[in-house]
């Protein structure tokens, strides 16, 4: 008769035991949903980079603009952006060697930067 309160006392450990194993679940969760969203992001800013790259190369290849200074592109709406640098221009060889930096921008956290060189 001296067990009369310990099915109590364990139904009550237990409670206690299986709510933090569930609040430390729930952190884990939402601390692994935010990273991927911002790998999303990265990934996303490095492919917005490199289109930046292709866009800035192919444009200068085909005379349509200029091989030379910055340009800004944003795309769909304000959170993709790409910023274009032509960074060098050196004559060598009988050719024009470039370099670009191309920067993509997705939101306000996620910022990737290539740099690029290309013959004309």
């Amino acid at each position: 008769m001296k067990q009369d309160g310990f099915a109590l006392i364990l139904a009550i450990f237990m409670l206690v035991v299986f709510s933090i194993i569930g609040f430390v679940l729930v952190n884990i969760v939402t601390s692994e949903n935010i990273e991927s969203v911002e790998e999303w992001q990265s990934v996303q800013a490095l492919f917005l980079a490199e289109s930046g790259a292709e866009i800035a190369i192919t444009e200068c290849l085909n005379n349509i603009a200029q091989c030379s200074g910055s340009y800004d592109y944003t795309l769909l709406d304000s959170q993709r952006k790409i910023h274009v640098d032509f960074t060098e221009q050196i004559f060598f060889n009988g050719m024009n060697n470039y370099t670009i930096e191309s920067t993509g921008i997705m939101g306000q956290n996620a910022q990737r930067k290539i740099k690029v060189k290309f013959r004309n």
